[in-house]
C-alpha cells in the first residue's frame, strides 16, 4: 500500500516537471490598429477679385462738340468695352468739376483721373505743347493731328523734360483759326485796333504783332462779351460758332489761318503705373496717333459742316489774296523765333517749332500709318 502511494507522488511530480519545461502559448496578437482617416483635401485657393476702376475724366469742352463726340466719348466707349468693364468712367463736361487751368492739379491730388487739358491756359507747365499756337500763319492744314502727334514723338525731351510725371494719352490740336468779327475786315488795315478774345499768351503775341489787341477770356464769357461791345471779335475756328452760338454776333471773317490750339489728353503716370500689365496694353492700344486720326476726320467733316451752318447764319467769308495774305505772314514771323527761345529756356529743343511747321504743312491723311485707321463707333455709354 505504501508502495503503491509513493508511485502515484512519482508520477506526480513527473507530470509537473514536464508541464514547467513545455514552453508557454505565445501571447494573442494585439488587435491591428483602425486605419487612419483620409485627410480632407486642401481648401481651393481663392482666386483674386478682379480689380474695377472707376476713373472720372474732365474736360472743358462741352458734351455736345466735335472732340467729345469723336474723340473723347468714343475712347471711354472702346477703353470700357476692351478692358472688360474693368476700367468705367463718369464724365464731367463743360469745367463742371474744375475749370480748364485747374486739371492738372485736379489729377495730382486725385480728384480726377484722366483730364483734357489746353495747354495755353497752362502754358509754364506744358510749354511745347504750346506750338500750335504758332503755327505757320496762312496754311490750312490737313492733318494738324497727325503733325503735332509725330513732332511729339520725334522730341523724347518733350516727355522727359515735360511730362515727367504725366502719362500721356493724346498730344493733339485743332485746325486752323481766323478772325470772326463784328465788322468787315477784308486787308490789314481793317485789323487794326481790333479786340480780338484770345486763348493763350502765344495767340496774344501773334495778335499783336498783327496790329490788334488780344482780350484773353475763356469760351464760355465770349458771347456775352461780343453781345455787350467789349469785344470785336474772336480768332477761333468754325466749330465754336456753331457750339457756343457765336455766328449772329461775329457776321464777318477773314480765313488768315493762324493760331491753333492744343488738346492733350492725360494721366498721372502713377494712375497708369497702379494698373495691371492687361490694362495699360488696353490703355496704350488705344493712344496716340490712333486718337489723332479720329480727330482728324471730325475736323474734316465738322468744319466743312460748321463753316456751312457760318454761311446760312448770314456770316460773310472773306478769303485774302496771295499778296495779302504775304503782309500778314510777314508781320507774324518774328514770334517763331520767341517761341523757340522759350523753349530752349525751359530745356526743350528749339527746333520743335521748325519740326512742327514742316509736318503742319505737309501731312495728310494719307499719311497715318494702317494700324491707326480704326474707325470708333458712335457714342453709346458716355
Amino acid at each position: 500500500m505504501k508502495k503503491a502511494v509513493l508511485m502515484v507522488i512519482a508520477l506526480l511530480l513527473a507530470v509537473s516537471l514536464i508541464a514547467c519545461a513545455a514552453p508557454a502559448p505565445p501571447p494573442a496578437p494585439a488587435p491591428a490598429p483602425a486605419p487612419a482617416p483620409a485627410p480632407a483635401p486642401a481648401p481651393a485657393p481663392e482666386k483674386p477679385a478682379i480689380e474695377k476702376y472707376l476713373w472720372r475724366v474732365a474736360t472743358f469742352a462741352p458734351k455736345v462738340h466735335n472732340r467729345t463726340e469723336h474723340v473723347l466719348r468714343p475712347w471711354m466707349d472702346v477703353i470700357d468695352a476692351e478692358s472688360g468693364g474693368r476700367i468705367q468712367f463718369r464724365a464731367f463736361y463743360a469745367n463742371s468739376i474744375v475749370p480748364i487751368d485747374e486739371i492738372a492739379s485736379a489729377l495730382l491730388t486725385g480728384l480726377i483721373q484722366v483730364g483734357e487739358t489746353a495747354a495755353g491756359s497752362v502754358p509754364k507747365l506744358f510749354p511745347a505743347s504750346v506750338v500750335p499756337y504758332v503755327n505757320p500763319v496762312g496754311v490750312i492744314p490737313e492733318a494738324p493731328n497727325l503733325a503735332m502727334w509725330r513732332t511729339y514723338k520725334d522730341f523724347p525731351a518733350w516727355e522727359q523734360e515735360q511730362y515727367s510725371d504725366w502719362h500721356v494719352i493724346w498730344e493733339g490740336s485743332g485746325t486752323s483759326q481766323f478772325f470772326f468779327t463784328t465788322k468787315p475786315v477784308k486787308k490789314l488795315e481793317d485789323a487794326k485796333g481790333l479786340k480780338i478774345a484770345s486763348s493763350s499768351v502765344w495767340s496774344g503775341k501773334m495778335i499783336t504783332k498783327l496790329g490788334m489787341t488780344p482780350i484773353a477770356m475763356p469760351f464760355s464769357e465770349i458771347y456775352l462779351a461780343l453781345e455787350k461791345g467789349v469785344l470785336d471779335g474772336v480768332l477761333s475756328s468754325y466749330s465754336p460758332h456753331k457750339a457756343w452760338g457765336f455766328a449772329p454776333l461775329t457776321p464777318y471773317v477773314i480765313e488768315i489761318g493762324m493760331g491753333n490750339w492744343n488738346n492733350s489728353l492725360i494721366m498721372t503716370k502713377s494712375t497708369y503705373n497702379e494698373l495691371p500689365q492687361d490694362l495699360k496694353d488696353v490703355i496704350d492700344r488705344y493712344s496716340g496717333e490712333i486718337l489723332a486720326y479720329w480727330y482728324d476726320l471730325a475736323l474734316i467733316e465738322q468744319e466743312v459742316a460748321n463753316k456751312q451752318y457760318y454761311i446760312e447764319q448770314g456770316g460773310t467769308v472773306t478769303r485774302p489774296s496771295a499778296d495779302e495774305l504775304a503782309r500778314w505772314v510777314e508781320r507774324s514771323e518774328p514770334v517763331y523765333g520767341e517761341f523757340a527761345d522759350m523753349l530752349r529756356s525751359n530745356g526743350l529743343p528749339g527746333e520743335i517749332v521748325e519740326r512742327y511747321h514742316r509736318y503742319y504743312k505737309t501731312l495728310t491723311m494719307d499719311d497715318y500709318s494702317q494700324e491707326a485707321r480704326y474707325i470708333p463707333e458712335a457714342p453709346r455709354k458716355y
